[in-house]
């Protein structure tokens, strides 16, 4: 009879871009300290029919018209598989998400290593106590997480554990905008820009293409590397597919890229709390590298996301004003860039190719918004 260990993974990485009114707003992604409501978040039929966002694994996976991804779970994954497996998980029925994690779309050199905090050993309270220190120092947080476990005679439970964490701000606050429908949802929230002549404000904002009032995206700047791409028209199936339609058309784009005196940006507040449990991925056995099986006894992941006016920082001008060619708009012409019916939004590095964050938005209430 083949000898079976339990194997825990323990999971939570929150994206929460915060209004401090003490200080300038700021965008920070971190773990849960156990105070949030968290709402629960199951397999995609479960999301489905109780009209939940559903939380991907990976950006390959096929999403509802409200979804979420971060990056953090793929990075614990590919600890399971290159230190204790040494090659792909696999179970004994097919599994479609496992196969998408084990493809490893996303790696480590995919992200700074100071976005993140990783560690993988046994379930021991010297391990618990290393990784407290190691978070503390590192992004100054404490887990919201460790203390609900038990650490003491856990066996040879093997545990892995995550944080992200980033912070990023908008030197200038963009305008508070009149409340209005977002879709047939009435008196949403949002914030953007109004006609207006303020330079470093507007050039807070890259057009990434602009074809009409329905197919447009934008890109918000930030003092760090990071960039936030929205764009209002969702193309494809998954993450990975609609960034990729989205990068096309920004490099095939002919028009005017910079945000003009006339132009308008309107986006909503956004605001989630999510706790996603992998129940996919329960009480499957699998072999790692010593010939035994194990099982994943518990896979989590929370995800918390605010998005309001505050946040983000300017790049230089000649950065917001790259790649200029054939202007199709008149001078002068307005464009109104406003995200008030299905959109996408994602997170990246300006150095690097591949998003930390995406996010699909189709009913802005289950983005808190009443």
């Amino acid at each position: 009879m083949n000898k079976k260990m339990l194997f825990v993974i323990f999971l939570a990485i929150l994206l929460i871009f915060v209004l401090v009114f003490a200080c300038k707003g700021m965008f920070v992604l971190f773990e849960d300290d156990g105070s949030l409501d968290i709402q629960p978040i199951g397999e995609k039929d479960i999301a489905e029919s109780n009209n939940q966002i559903y939380v991907v694994p990976t950006m390959r996976d096929e999403i509802l018209k409200n979804s979420a991804w971060c990056a953090s779970f793929q990075l614990v994954w590919n600890d399971i598989q290159d230190i204790l497996v040494e090659g792909n998980i696999i179970f004994e029925e097919p599994n479609v998400l496992v196969d998408n994690l084990n493809s490893q779309i996303f790696k480590e050199k995919d992200i700074s290593k100071e976005y993140y905090y990783k560690r993988c050993g046994l379930m021991t309270t010297e391990l618990k106590t290393e990784i407290e220190k190691g978070i503390l120092k590192k992004f100054n947080e404490k887990s919201g997480i460790l203390n609900k476990l038990d650490w003491e005679n856990r066996g040879q439970r093997y545990f892995l554990y995550a944080m992200l964490k980033r912070n990023f701000e908008f030197v200038n606050e963009f305008e508070i905008l009149e409340k209005s429908n977002f879709k047939e949802t009435e008196n949403v929230e949002y914030f953007g820009i109004k006609e207006s002549k303020n330079d470093t404000l507007r050039e807070q904002v890259y057009v990434l293409y602009y074809e009409n009032e329905k197919d447009f995206a934008v890109k918000l700047y930030t003092n760090s590397s990071d960039e936030i791409i929205i764009a209002l028209k969702n193309e494809g199936i998954n993450f990975e597919e609609i960034y990729n339609n989205i990068d096309k058309k920004t490099k095939n784009y002919k028009g005017i890229r910079e945000f003009g005196e006339l132009d308008v940006l309107k986006i909503p507040n956004l605001n989630i709390n999510l706790l996603r449990e992998y129940q996919e991925f329960a009480g499957k056995p699998f072999k790692i590298k010593n010939g035994s099986l194990v099982e994943i006894e518990k896979a989590l992941q929370a995800i918390h996301m605010t998005l309001n006016n505050v946040g983000g920082v300017i790049k230089t001008e000649a950065q917001a004003r790259s790649e200029k060619s054939e202007i199709i708009f008149e001078v002068g012409e307005p464009r109104t860039f406003s995200f008030d019916t299905d959109f996408v939004i994602f997170f990246k590095e300006s150095n690097k190719d591949i998003p930390y964050f995406a996010a699909s938005i189709e009913d802005i209430k289950l983005f808190g918004q009443k």
